[in-house]
């Protein structure tokens, strides 16, 4: 199902060494490395994930932003995040959306005393009440639609949601992981320790059962 959907990137994370993570869609979006980290087992059998130590991150950088109209872009609705983390931290910052030079923040996905909260510029912050820090594999799935607003699931329940159906930030072009580089709530969306695998970008607004299926984890071919 996974490769029937549109796909902005999918990281499957099995390089096992180096500074470089690959890109299973069609667009080759590499992944950089910033900072010491090392490989893990993932979430599922025979899949790996990425151990963080609240030093590094991941960046995922497009050439285009959605003002320029060229592809592939991050859009500012109709797009989906995915990916699967494991944790005993209070706080972190999973993910977020940035213009590459961090002048602005967005789409933004962090621990707050392990609960998880989230962002859509501009000043949209909304969080879920239920701790996700326990050490198990959780996914989590941030779904922007331009017709029903935010949603946000973890494991495939509904977790958060938020009525803006659109963000405002549509000059970004990277997409980082493990940190929110401080970019909202600064005392708890610092850099990430855990593990964190097979981070996706959909582009396309996910519906509930496309978003079961997902976390499900049935439905990834490896």
């Amino acid at each position: 199902m996974t490769s029937e959907l549109p796909l902005l990137g999918w990281w499957k994370m099995d390089e096992g060494n180096g500074k470089i993570i690959g890109d299973s869609s069609e667009n080759e979006i590499q992944g950089a490395i910033t900072g010491p980290l090392n490989w893990d087992t993932g979430p599922f059998a025979d899949s790996s994930a990425i151990k963080f130590e609240g030093q590094s991150y991941i960046s995922f950088v497009y050439k285009h932003d959605q003002k320029s109209k060229l592809k592939p872009y991050i859009p500012t609705t109709n797009l989906s995040f995915s990916l699967w983390f494991s944790t005993n931290s209070q706080s972190g910052g999973l993910c977020v959306v940035t213009n590459g030079n961090r002048s602005g923040y967005d789409r933004h996905i962090w621990l707050r005393n392990g609960c998880l909260n989230f962002n859509c510029w501009s000043e949209v912050n909304f969080s879920g009440k239920t701790k996700v820090n326990d050490n198990s594999w959780h996914n989590v799935i941030y779904v922007i639609n331009e017709n029903v607003g935010l949603r946000c699931y973890v494991d495939g329940e509904l977790y958060a949601e938020n009525a803006k159906k659109a963000s405002n930030f549509d000059w970004a072009t990277t997409w980082h992981i493990g940190t929110g580089f401080k970019g909202r709530d600064s005392n708890n969306s610092c850099n990430f320790t855990g593990k964190i695998g097979n981070p996706i970008l959909f582009n396309c607004a996910l519906d509930e059962n496309q978003v079961r299926e997902i976390a499900s984890g049935n439905i990834y071919n490896y």
